[in-house]
């Protein structure tokens, strides 16, 4: 005599485990890949640029201007942006007869 089950709920369970293991492991493999994304997603640090770099003011000239900018540039899709650009600019070591507008 051999066994016949009542309903082919028995034979399917072999088939539903592989399938259940099957999307653990995809849904554990996309989870790693959004937090890597997420790790790996950075903004783009600053490059300060000073132009003209050096002002010449001869014997007559007395007011010359200069710019200050980031130039940094996002690249792809892990740099979306850039950060911003802080500095300062000390005055203080400037002669007397020279002052700064900023």
């Amino acid at each position: 005599m051999s066994y016949i089950p009542k309903d082919n709920s028995e034979k399917k369970k072999p088939y539903r485990t592989k399938k259940k293991k099957k999307f653990i492991y995809i849904t554990i493999a996309l989870i790693f890949i959004a937090i890597l994304i997420i790790l790996l997603r950075r903004d783009a640090p600053p490059i300060l640029e000073i132009s003209p770099i050096s002002l010449n003011f001869g014997d007559k000239q007395t007011e010359m201007e200069f710019t200050i900018k980031n130039t940094a540039k996002a690249e792809g899709f892990f740099r979306p942006d850039v950060k911003n650009l802080n500095f300062e600019i000390e005055n203080k070591k400037t002669p007397i007869g020279l002052p700064l507008n900023l």
